[in-house]
């Protein structure tokens, strides 16, 4: 699988499951290709949609955010549609703090999305 793949000690794959259920993941990718941005990270958080308010993200982001800091990185980048009321409140629960909008950089069921960007420094 190509997402595994690409994924290592440093940017890892965290996964919860429950009786051989996959509940989410959540996993860290560089920011950017360019070695000027090693030093940040971006983070990522999948929860499936039965699964949610479960305390489950909430778990991996914990994972997220202490991996990064055990990897040296000095801040991580989140990029969460700006309709994912939840994710935007976990990731500001956790003291990430909102520096930008992009407008109508995704689309989904046939209208655009805009994505909020929230950045922890650790």
């Amino acid at each position: 699988m190509k997402l595994f793949d690409s994924h290592s000690h440093r940017y890892p794959i965290y996964v919860a499951e429950e009786n051989s259920t996959i509940l989410g993941y959540g996993y860290l990718s560089p920011f950017s290709e360019k070695e000027a941005y090693s030093i940040t990270v971006e983070d990522t958080i999948y929860i499936h949609p039965l699964y949610r308010g479960r305390g489950i993200g909430k778990q991996i982001l914990k994972f997220l955010i202490k991996r990064a800091k055990d990897t040296g990185a000095a801040n991580i980048i989140a990029k969460v549609c700006a309709e994912n009321c939840m994710s935007l409140h976990l990731h500001k629960s956790f003291g990430f703090v909102e520096v930008g909008k992009l407008t109508k950089v995704g689309s989904k069921f046939g209208r655009f999305l805009d994505v909020i960007i929230l950045q922890l420094i650790l």
